[in-house]
Formats: C-alpha cells, structure tokens, sequence
C-alpha cells in the first residue's frame, strides 16, 4: 500500500476521532437561585407596616396576609403592625386610618423605635371576598380531596376568577425620612398557579389566595426570594462515561439534583478524562449553594473535549454567587471574583495628561506655519494691570 494513502489513512482516522471526541450536544435544566431584596434592610431591623391605602376591607386582608406570609429568609426582622403604631403616636388617633398619611405614620415609627416604614397602596383590584367558599370544619374534610388539592391536580383546569390587584409600596427611613427604595407590581388569579403553585391549596377563596400572593410579592422588597432559573448542561456523545453523563442530565431536567451530582461524580472520579462531567458538576454543586466548590470544578473541564462545552458557565456561576452573598449579606469570597467590577472599587480616581513630545509628533509638524506645539496663537490677549486702590 503506498506511503501516501496511509497517511491519509491515518490523518482520516485521527479527524474522525476528533468529531467524535467533541460530539454532543446541551440540554436544559431548571434550577432555583436566590435573589436579593429589593432593598437592602440590615439584620434585626423593626419594619413599621403603615396602613395600606384603599378599601378598608382589602386593607385590613393585606396586612393579616404580610403577618402570615412573612418569609423565614428574614426571620430576624421585626414587624410592626398599625394597631401598635397608632398605641405610641405622639398624635393622638382616632383610629388607624390616619396613619395613611406618610409624615404621620413617620411620627409612629420613629416613636415606636422602628428603623423603616413600609407604605403600601392599592392602585386598582378587582376581587369579591363575598365569592369566596367557607371552609369546611376540620371533622368534614376528605383528606383524599385535600391531598390532591394541594398538588394542584383538581385546580389545573379551574376556572379562573378573573381576579387581580395592583400595588404600589415604598420604603422610607424613619431617622431621615428618605425613600430608600419603591416597588410596583399586579398580579392576576389566572398567574397566581405558576408564579406560587404552594397557594393552590386554598384556591377556594380565590380572593384570599389573590391577597396572599401579593403578601408574597411585597416581600420581596425586604426579603431576599429564591426564583426559577434555567441552565445549560454538556450531553456528550461517544466520550468517557457518556452514559452516565446523560442519566445525571436526565435527572437534572426533574429537579433531582443530588442525583444528578452522583452520576457526574462518579465520572469525574475517573481516570479518563472527562470535561462535561467535570461541567455538570459544577452546575450541581450551585444548585446546593456550593459555588466555590463549582468553580474549582469548572477548571477542572478542560482539553480538547471541552470546545462543545457552554461558554457562558463561568459567568452564570459568579453572577450567581454575588446575588448570593448579597441576598444572605455575606462578605466577598477569599478567592474573589472571576469577574472584577469594570468600573473598579472606587469612582474618584484622579487621571492626569501627559506631556506631548515633540519628538514623537509626525514629520510634517515640523512645516513652517504648522507648528502643533504652538499654542501662543490661541492664548487670548494680556490683561492690563489693575488699577491700585491706593492713593
């Protein structure tokens, strides 16, 4: 066989094998962050809750719902309800509805020693807390149909009340009276299933499940929240461990990550290489708030297998884990950020300019009448002395 077609032979074969070390393909996974709050409240504050400004009756739900619906991420904050700001208001009030008004309801914060006065106010809402069912006493319910209640799958077709509320809050400082931050949102009851599945279990009361959920969405002015994120996970085709790479992704798509992070890891344990294994790993070890361990992971997908590999992993994971330590106020990682603030630590920076050599000028700065240095031309013309004042 002539020496040519061998090495053609063989520079095929090497082509080939190459296609197929970076065959594969991606897949999405769904996985839940953490978010900051909207404001950033420091540990055991008091919040001062001002009486929500609208209808009386939907007033007094919202803020039963803000007590019951209170977010366990903040159990350090201190909530203080209108009834007791109006018992230390310097003015006395009849009742509590004159509290609506901002620097009144400062007054009763700053008395009652709260550190933030949160005002809300109902811009539009269509509910009927008349349409709502009485439940049933605790000896008549079926707990077969509060089972499957909960799990949603008798509410899945419900007609939808055709409810919704909007809202508008803001947070003001009690010690300067400042707006520290503002919030608006509407929610409607046909949204209320995807947005907080957990609340089905009373969608009886389509109005109280209505309130609830934006008790829900209030919070998250001063609570940080977990949402729902999607991620991109390596599929790899004819690589080491493939099979067990697909069976973590599989797992990964119903949200079981603990063992998804077993298959990839007992790839990644392996001697032969393995960079989407090593890529998926640390995408679960993210999903357990482990992004520093992530990180290492992630250098650890390298080679040549890595090219098919989603790029954009590296910056998914340190956006992450800075909406994470602000979401839980903790300080900087000791191995700092992949990715620096580009506009630096500090915005005072002094920048100075730098002297112009002539030497450095082009050639044809040196033609007479065209001297760039000469700056006389454009000074304007001496002032005469000032007169002196003495005699």
């Amino acid at each position: 066989m002539p020496t040519h077609l061998i090495k053609l032979a063989l520079l095929a074969a090497i082509v080939l094998a190459e296609l197929l070390c970076l065959s594969g393909c991606r897949a999405k996974a769904p996985i839940y962050v953490w978010r900051p709050a909207l404001v950033a409240t420091p540990r055991y504050s008091r919040i001062a809750l001002a009486p929500v400004a609208g209808q009386a009756q939907v007033s007094q739900a919202m803020e039963l719902a803000m007590l019951n619906q209170r977010p366990t991420a903040r159990a350090d904050l201190a909530l203080l309800t209108t009834e007791q700001l109006a018992q230390v208001s310097p003015v006395r009030l009849v009742s509590t509805a004159s509290l609506s008004n901002d620097l009144i309801a400062l007054q009763a914060a700053k008395a009652a020693g709260a550190d933030i006065v949160l005002c809300g106010q109902v811009i539009d809402y269509r509910l009927d807390f008349a349409g709502d069912e009485q439940q049933p006493k605790p000896a008549e319910q079926n707990m077969n149909q509060v089972f499957f209640q909960r799990l949603g799958a008798q509410n899945q077709n419900a007609k939808d009340a055709g409810y919704h509320m909007a809202m508008s809050w803001t947070v003001l400082d009690t010690h300067t009276g400042k707006t520290l931050g503002s919030h608006q949102f509407k929610i409607q009851s046909k949204d209320i299933a995807t947005r907080y599945p957990d609340l089905q279990n009373i969608s009886a009361q389509p109005a109280e499940q209505l309130v609830a959920a934006c008790a829900r969405e209030t919070w998250k002015t001063l609570s940080p929240v977990v949402e729902k994120d999607r991620v991109r996970l390596a599929v790899p085709l004819f690589q080491p461990g493939s099979w067990r790479v697909w069976r973590g992704v599989r797992a990964a798509k119903k949200g079981q990550w603990q063992t998804a992070e077993m298959y990839w890891q007992k790839v990644a344990d392996g001697w032969l290489p393995a960079s989407a294994a090593h890529h998926n790993l640390a995408i679960a070890k993210a999903a357990r708030e482990d992004f520093t361990g992530a990180k290492q992971d992630l250098q650890n997908a390298t080679g040549i297998m890595s090219r098919r590999l989603p790029p954009e992993t590296l910056v998914w994971l340190d956006h992450n884990h800075k909406l994470y330590c602000q979401a839980h106020q903790l300080p900087e990682p000791a191995e700092g950020w992949a990715f620096k603030n580009p506009y630096g630590d500090s915005q005072d920076e002094s920048y100075t300019v730098q002297a112009v050599d002539s030497r450095d000028l082009p050639w044809w700065s040196d033609i007479p009448g065209l001297n760039l240095l000469d700056t006389t031309q454009d000074k304007p013309e001496s002032l005469p002395a000032p007169r002196s004042s003495e005699p």
